[in-house]
């Protein structure tokens, strides 16, 4: 290790101290980046499972709506409530007959 250090120092034109000095500065440098890198990985591994989650949920929203309209009340299976909403997934609302419905026919009738 010494041999390193003497050969480090003879080459940047640092004493053997001031080498030595320098490379513990770099090392404590380069642990706080670590320590930042490991940071905003562990936030980001954090946002993707919450992504993968909603994802989830979406997906499996969208194939109990698909399923109520092909099947009906009857075959569709319950699904866990949305944390989402106080009022209920869409396909919830569509089992309970609360979702907003397209009007059948827009015109209006004209008295002749």
């Amino acid at each position: 290790m010494k041999q390193r250090l003497d050969a480090a120092a003879k080459q940047s034109g640092r004493s053997q101290s001031q080498e030595a000095e320098f490379r513990l500065e770099r090392s404590f440098g380069q642990d706080r980046l670590i320590q930042a890198f490991i940071r905003v990985h562990d936030r980001l591994d954090q946002i993707v499972q919450l992504l993968s989650v909603q994802g989830i949920q979406h997906i499996e929203e969208s194939a109990q709506i698909a399923s109520l309209a092909v099947h009906g009340d009857a075959r569709a299976e319950p699904m866990r409530p949305s944390h989402h909403s106080s009022k209920g997934t869409n396909a919830e609302r569509a089992r309970k007959g609360t979702a907003a419905k397209a009007p059948r026919n827009t015109r209006r009738k004209v008295d002749k």
